[in-house]
C-alpha cells in the first residue's frame, strides 16, 4: 500500500487543532478516488510544540511515505522548504508536492520558481481547491501514469494543468464518523495535557469580492457553494464528544445565503455543549440585515461576545484603489452601537495601514472617527506574494514601495513554534508597504510608531487620563490630539531618535532577515516603554509646551497626575492633586467635571520589567488617613494594537 503524508504543521503552546483537513482531504478521496484502498493517509502529528527542526525532519523522513505534502501560509513557509529539502535528500524518489495560500507562483515563470525551489514536484495553485488536484495526482500514482500536466489546477516545471471547475465541487460526507479513531486521539490529547481544542470549519466556500489585498477572495473571486445542512449536521453531533473549546468559522461571507441566519441559531446551541469561543473570520459584506440576521442570534445566546467591523479604510479612494466592497461606514457604526446597547458586546475596528490611496491625514482622521465608541485593531498590510496586491503591474500602478520583513520570532531554545527562524531564513519572509504614491517613507515611519505607541498610550494607560481629559472634557478632536502627542514626543531626541534610526532601517530593508520587531534585542513596543520611562520628565515638559495653549489650571493639572503616576524607577514621589482625578478615571466619569477636591497621593519606585501588562498606575496609591489604596484601573474597551502584537503577547 502507499503512503502520503499531509500536514500544515499547527503548533501552538496554548492550543490543539482538530486536523479537519486532513481528514476532510482524505475523506475526499474516499469519495471520489479511484484507488482510494491503495493508500494509506498517515495521520498528523497532534502537537509539534516543542519539537526542534531536526526532529520534525526526522519524523517525516522516517514515516517513508510516497507522497508529501503540505499546506502553506506566511506562519510555516520557512519550516516546509526546509523539511521538503531534508526530504528529498533523504527520500529522492518521494513526490513533493505544497498547497495554501502562500506559494509565490502566481506571478512567476514554472523555470525560475522550481529552479528556486526544486525538492516540489508540483503545487496546487494557491487559490484552487487541493481536493481535485490530489485525487487527480493520487489517481495517476496508483496506476504509475503521472502527467502533472493532466492534474487539475497543477502547477509544475513545464506549465499549469488544466482549471477545475470549482462550481462542480461537492463536499464530502461523513469527514467526522470517518475519521472518528483520529479526532478522538486529538480530543483525548488536549484534555490530557489541558490545552485548548480549535475547530476550524468551513460551511462554504469561494468569495464573489476581488479585494486587492486578500488572496481568499481576490484570487478566488468565484462563486460560494454550500455545504449541504444534512452534513454540516452530521459534523457537529460528534462536536461535544470531541470536547471542542473553540470554534472557528472560517466562511469568507457568513450571512451571504438565506440559510445562514438559520445556521447561526444551530450554532448559538453550542453554549449548552461545552464550547467556550465562537468566532466568525468573515461576515457578509452588502447588506446589514443579512449581517444582524446572523449575528443577533450568536449574541442572544451569549456563544458570540465579540464582534470585528472589517472596515480596513474610511478613505472610499482606498477601498475603490484595493477593490473592497462592504456596508457603509454609518451602517457598521450603527450596527456595532447596536450590538453592543443591546448585548453589551464587545465590538472593534479592523484598520489595514499602508494602502495606496491612504495618507498620514487619514491615520489621524481614523483615530477621531472611532475612539469614543470602539476599539480599534490596526494591521500593517502584508504582502501576501499570490494576492492581487502582489502582482508588478498593480505595484506599478500605484508607485508602492515594498521592503522585505521577517515577523517575530516564534523559536525558543530551537524549538519550532509557528512563524519565524533566523538560522533558516534565506530570502525575505514577507513585504510591507512602506510608500506609495499617496503616502511617503517620513509618513509610514509616523503611522507605524503612532500605531504601536497607541498601545502604551491608551491600552495601558501611560498617557489615557490626559488624552482623554482634552477629548472628552475640553472637546478637542481625538486625532487632532495623537497628533500633536506625536509632535511632542518627536522632540525627546533621546527617546525618539533611536525609534526613528530603527524605523528607518525598517524602511531600508535592513530586517530582510531578521524579525522586524525587534529594537535592541527587544520587542520594539517593550522598547517603546523603556524608552519612555527613562524620559519620561522630558517627555512630560514637552507635551506641557505643545498643549500649552490648551491647559489651564485644572489641564495641567491632569497632566501632572498623569505623569506622576507613571511607572518610575529612580525614587518614590509623593504629591497632592487639586482635582480628584482617581475617581475621575476608576469611575469611567471622563467627560464629566472632577471634583474641586485635594487628594494625596504616592508613587513607589520599582525596576522596570519588559513587559504589557504594566499599567501606567500599577505602583501609584491614594494616601487616607495613614491608609493606602491602589488606583483601580477600569478595563479599557479600546483595543488598538497590530496583528503581529497581538500573536507576540497573546492579547
Amino acid at each position: 500500500m502507499r503512503k502520503i503524508y499531509f500536514t500544515a504543521f499547527n503548533a501552538s503552546p496554548l492550543a490543539i487543532s482538530l486536523p479537519i483537513f486532513w481528514a476532510g482531504m482524505k475523506r475526499y478521496y474516499e469519495l471520489n478516488g479511484q484507488y482510494a484502498n491503495e493508500w494509506e493517509w498517515i495521520p498528523p502529528i497532534i502537537d509539534y510544540n516543542g519539537w526542534t527542526v531536526d526532529q520534525i525532519c526526522q519524523e517525516a523522513i522516517e514515516c517513508n511515505a510516497d507522497v508529501y505534502a503540505f499546506s502553506s501560509y506566511l506562519w510555516n513557509w520557512n519550516l516546509i522548504k526546509e523539511v521538503t529539502k531534508r526530504i528529498k535528500q533523504a527520500l529522492p524518489n518521494s513526490i513533493i508536492i505544497l498547497g495554501g495560500p502562500h506559494q509565490g507562483t502566481t506571478y512567476t515563470d514554472p523555470m525560475f520558481w522550481f529552479k528556486k525551489n526544486p525538492q516540489f514536484d508540483a503545487t496546487c495553485r494557491p487559490t484552487e481547491y487541493g481536493e481535485l488536484f490530489i485525487t487527480d495526482m493520487l489517481d495517476a500514482l496508483a496506476t504509475d501514469n503521472l502527467d502533472w500536466s493532466k492534474v487539475r489546477s497543477s502547477y509544475h516545471r513545464k506549465g499549469q494543468g488544466p482549471a477545475a471547475d470549482k462550481k462542480a465541487f461537492n463536499f464530502p460526507s461523513d469527514v467526522f464518523s470517518s475519521n472518528l479513531d483520529v479526532l478522538l486521539e486529538f480530543a483525548q490529547y488536549a484534555v490530557q495535557h489541558h490545552r485548548q481544542l480549535n475547530l476550524w470549519y468551513e460551511t462554504t466556500r469561494g468569495c464573489p469580492y476581488g479585494c486587492t489585498y486578500c488572496e481568499w477572495g481576490g484570487g478566488t473571486n468565484s462563486k460560494v457553494i454550500a455545504k449541504p445542512i444534512e452534513i454540516i449536521q452530521d459534523d457537529l453531533m460528534y462536536l461535544p464528544m470531541l470536547k471542542i473549546n473553540s470554534f472557528y468559522l472560517c466562511d469568507a461571507n457568513f450571512g451571504i445565503l438565506s440559510r445562514d441566519a438559520e445556521l447561526a441559531k444551530l450554532f448559538g446551541s453550542f453554549k449548552g455543549i461545552g464550547i467556550e469561543h465562537f468566532h466568525i473570520m468573515g461576515l457578509a459584506k452588502t447588506s446589514t440585515n443579512k449581517r444582524r440576521a446572523v449575528l443577533e442570534p450568536l449574541f442572544k445566546s451569549q456563544i458570540l461576545k465579540h464582534y470585528s467591523m472589517s472596515v480596513q479604510s474610511t478613505n472610499p479612494v482606498v477601498l475603490e484603489i484595493i477593490d473592497r466592497k462592504d456596508i457603509s461606514i454609518d451602517e457598521n457604526i450603527k450596527l456595532g452601537k447596536y450590538f453592543i446597547d443591546n448585548y453589551n458586546a464587545n465590538v472593534n475596528v479592523e484598520l489595514i495601514l499602508g494602502m495606496p490611496g491612504s495618507t498620514l491625514e487619514d491615520y489621524y482622521k481614523d483615530i477621531t472617527y472611532f475612539y469614543t465608541d470602539f476599539s480599534v485593531v490596526k494591521y500593517f498590510i502584508t504582502v501576501l506574494p499570490d494576492s492581487p496586491y502582489a502582482d508588478p503591474e498593480y505595484i506599478n500602478k500605484w508607485k508602492i514601495k515594498l521592503t522585505p520583513v521577517g515577523l517575530e520570532t516564534e523559536v525558543i531554545d530551537d524549538t519550532y513554534y509557528a512563524a519565524y527562524d533566523k538560522a533558516l531564513v534565506t530570502e525575505p519572509f514577507t513585504f510591507l508597504s512602506v510608500a506609495t504614491h499617496s503616502f511617503n517613507e517620513e509618513d509610514w515611519k509616523e503611522i507605524a510608531f503612532m500605531s504601536d505607541m497607541e498601545l502604551l498610550l491608551i491600552n495601558r494607560h501611560l498617557l489615557k487620563p490626559f488624552t482623554d481629559y482634552l477629548i472628552k472634557n475640553k472637546g478637542l478632536d481625538a486625532g487632532h490630539v495623537l497628533k500633536k502627542v506625536f509632535m511632542a514626543i518627536s522632540k525627546v531626541n533621546k527617546f525618539y531618535q533611536p525609534i526613528d534610526q530603527y524605523l528607518t532601517a525598517v524602511v531600508n530593508g535592513k530586517y530582510a532577515n531578521d524579525d522586524f520587531k525587534q529594537l535592541n534585542n527587544e520587542h520594539a513596543i517593550s522598547a517603546y516603554y523603556r524608552l519612555w520611562v527613562e524620559n519620561q520628565e522630558a517627555i512630560f515638559v514637552s507635551l506641557k509646551n505643545t498643549f500649552r495653549d490648551q491647559l489651564d489650571e485644572q489641564g495641567i493639572d491632569c497632566l501632572t497626575y498623569t505623569a506622576n503616576s507613571t511607572l518610575r524607577t529612580d525614587t518614590d514621589i509623593a504629591w497632592t492633586s487639586y482635582w480628584n482625578w482617581v475617581d475621575w478615571e476608576e469611575h469611567e466619569r471622563r467627560g464629566s467635571e472632577p471634583a474641586n477636591t485635594l487628594i494625596h497621593l504616592k508613587t513607589t519606585a520599582k525596576p522596570f520589567i519588559p513587559s504589557l501588562e504594566i499599567d501606567r498606575a500599577d505602583s501609584t496609591v491614594v494616601v487616607t488617613d495613614n491608609t493606602s489604596v491602589s488606583i483601580k484601573l477600569p478595563k479599557f474597551s479600546l483595543y488598538v494594537t497590530n496583528s503581529t502584537i497581538n500573536r507576540k503577547f497573546g492579547n
